[in-house]
């Protein structure tokens, strides 16, 4: 046990050193986990206590079974939730907290090389258990006596041990009485941020309404309640912690939003809750000074955008209602050292049924196969197909089938046409989806082999019309989209409709071509009152007039940009909105006069249909023909948006003449 003493009394070490690992030790090895048809087994980890920071890690590790009926089975165990990686740390931070490399261990009375974020993760673990180091008393209110580390509690050497003990983590971050999150290393003067932290919390019990910017007589919240100034350490030191490689790791979301008690942060020597940490994110978001936190710091605003997505999921996943699409389009921005993580390392967060038996010894592509058919048989399909497509594929090594989502390539692809507004849109109208899968022949030269692990997708569509010709890419790099110049761009966007002005004629006889472009460019979210989920936002209630500002008056575009209202204006907005819809995609017109934006990766000819139970068009790329000189064999390329069929017009101009088409 550590030692306890009087405040008054003066504590005297029983040794004057710290303790090393003797040499000779032997290693490690791992003894194969039982296995029972009854039981299942997993390992647990006791740490010793040390007297010196410094201290060896002497570690004990037993097997213990986990029975989902039976809790009183297996002991308390808190776990622990760590980046495995340090490379992405700050730079500044590396050079006064350099990465030395993986640390040894003692287990069992051996040896055991561990990565060095484990090393020091387990070593701040250790010290919250220190009575007499008093600064570090916090929220915790006590630990297990053992601990959960997956790197030393699963032999990851061990591929059939490696997958058995995946498919059980949704029990055993279940079953932790605490899951301790280790963001590494900071500076002393980060007590800070912990003062701020605790002066929003305050201020949060006070607000009528958080969910809307206060403004108390003209006056921002910062001069209500006396909160630094935006220029104080406090703001940066806040920041600081966004910039942590935690904050970028796929397999910490399941280990942040599976437990129900509010897990534990450790930063350097101080920990809090990291609920508490999330809320006071959510409210500097609320009040529109986010920019505060991130400074301009691409490191940091990555962080701040994962750190409001993993709220979202504990939410979500503590309500019973997380769906695995959503979420795995969430953590688009995470990143996992084996792709196949990027679904098997938040399986324990799915619905059962569209939830796959993980199995590392498939390759990626038959992964991600096997989670599509899972979604496609729980009868998702439209859901899927907004994620998939040859505008998101990894370049050198793509997947078999194209309606299959590449969840390696997601990150640096355009946003998804269904989510960028708050109201869906309809383009199928009412009619209900048709989605089943097909197995494919030894004939079919679109497979390697007939067992049917990639199966064609059936579906039935109609077909709106061709790709008749689109402008060059719009943004083609999505990581500079906010640095592009937008007036040359949307000066462009102009030449081409007044290119085919007589050609769109036909197709909107009725309506302001200008107006028809303006509403396409922004997917026809203008964000009036009723449809404004974004306070911020203001209403474009003349989007014709609005375009014609970002194009023709030079003077009036500047001067705009140059105010800095917390409420943006039209113009502002215009180009926010258009900002996300449009990067990687192309303006396109269709043979019969329909005006759309398309995937970056569009050619001439390529069909646009309107599949059942979708909300939006997708663009099809013909493969293969019938016997009769009919195609019905298609890739699928991407979503799109076209205008005027964007709520089941097509169905209703044209008919309901649905073919069944199959996708490769």
């Amino acid at each position: 046990m550590a030692p306890s003493f009087r405040s008054d009394e003066i504590y005297v070490p029983e040794r004057a050193m710290p303790t090393t690992i003797p040499d000779p030790t032997p290693s490690f090895t791992y003894d194969a986990l039982p296995t029972h048809e009854s039981s299942q087994y997993i390992r647990l980890l006791k740490i010793k206590p040390a007297i010196f920071l410094a201290d060896v890690l002497d570690c004990e590790l037993i097997v213990v079974p986990i029975d989902p009926d039976n809790n009183a089975s297996t002991p308390t165990f808190d776990a622990l939730s760590y980046a495995w990686s340090l490379d992405e740390r700050p730079h500044q931070q590396q050079r006064w907290a350099p990465i030395t490399g993986p640390k040894e261990i003692l287990v069992n009375g051996k040896r055991l090389t561990v990565q060095e974020s484990l090393a020091a993760a387990m070593h701040r673990y250790r010290r919250l258990g220190c009575s007499y180091l008093r600064r570090d008393k916090g929220p915790w209110k006590g630990k297990a006596e053992y601990l959960w580390a997956d790197a030393i509690c699963i032999d990851q050497s061990n591929v059939v041990e490696k997958t058995s003990q995946v498919a059980m983590m949704h029990e055993i971050y279940r079953r932790a009485r605490r899951v301790f999150i280790d963001l590494g290393v900071v500076r002393d003067d980060w007590i800070s941020a912990l003062y701020l932290m605790e002066a929003i919390l305050s201020i949060t019990n006070l607000m009528p309404n958080p969910r809307r910017p206060a403004l108390f007589d003209d006056k921002t919240v910062f001069e209500v309640f006396e909160l630094p100034p935006v220029d104080h350490i406090a703001w940066k030191a806040l920041g600081h912690a966004l910039e942590m490689p935690w904050f970028r790791r796929t397999w910490v979301v399941q280990e942040m939003a599976i437990p129900a008690q509010e897990p534990i942060a450790m930063f350097g020597r101080y920990s809090f809750g990291f609920e508490k940490f999330l809320n006071v994110l959510n409210f500097i978001q609320e009040q529109g000074y986010l920019n505060v936190l991130t400074a301009h710091s691409s490191a940091r605003d990555l962080g701040l955008i994962n750190a409001l997505k993993m709220g979202g999921i504990r939410r979500y996943y503590q309500r019973g209602s997380l769906f695995s699409v959503a979420l795995l389009e969430k953590i688009r921005d995470f990143v996992a050292s084996d792709p196949k993580d990027k679904v098997l390392g938040v399986l324990s967060l799915m619905p059962e049924n569209e939830r796959i038996l993980p199995d590392y010894s498939l390759t990626v592509d038959q992964v991600y196969t096997r989670y599509a058919k899972r979604i496609i048989l729980a009868g998702y399909g439209p859901r899927l197909l907004d994620t998939a497509g040859l505008q998101r594929r990894t370049a050198g090594d793509p997947l078999t089938r194209t309606w299959v989502p590449d969840w390696r390539a997601q990150k640096l692809t355009p946003r998804i046409i269904s989510h960028i507004r708050q109201h869906r849109y309809t383009a199928s109208g009412s009619l209900r989806q048709d989605f089943s899968l097909v197995p494919c022949h030894a004939t079919d030269t679109h497979e390697e082999s007939p067992d049917s692990k990639y199966p064609l997708l059936k579906i039935q569509a109609y077909f709106l019309d061709t790709i008749l010709s689109t402008t060059d890419v719009l943004f083609p790099n999505l990581l500079q989209v906010g640095n592009t110049p937008f007036r040359p761009i949307f000066q462009a966007i102009s030449d081409f409709v007044s290119t085919h002005k007589t050609h769109c004629a036909a197709c909107y006889n009725t309506e302001s071509l200008d107006d028809i472009t303006a509403r396409t460019l922004l997917m026809d979210d203008l964000y009036l009152a009723h449809n404004n989920s974004i306070p911020i936002y203001s209403e474009i209630t003349n989007p014709a007039e609005t375009f014609r500002l970002m194009t023709e008056d030079a003077e009036a575009f500047d001067a705009e940009f140059a105010r800095e209202d917390r409420k943006l204006s039209p113009l502002k907005t215009f180009q926010r909105q258009a900002n996300a819809a449009l990067p990687d995609r192309r303006l396109g017109v269709t043979e019969k006069g329909y005006l759309g934006i398309f995937p970056g990766v569009v050619e001439k000819g390529d069909v646009v249909s309107v599949m059942a139970g979708a909300d939006v068009p997708f663009v099809l790329r013909s493969v293969g023909v019938t016997e009769t000189g009919e195609s019905r064999t298609y890739q699928l390329v991407g979503d799109a948006y076209v205008h005027g069929v964007m709520y089941g017009e097509a169905l209703k101009l044209h008919g309901f003449g649905m073919v069944d088409v199959l996708l490769v």
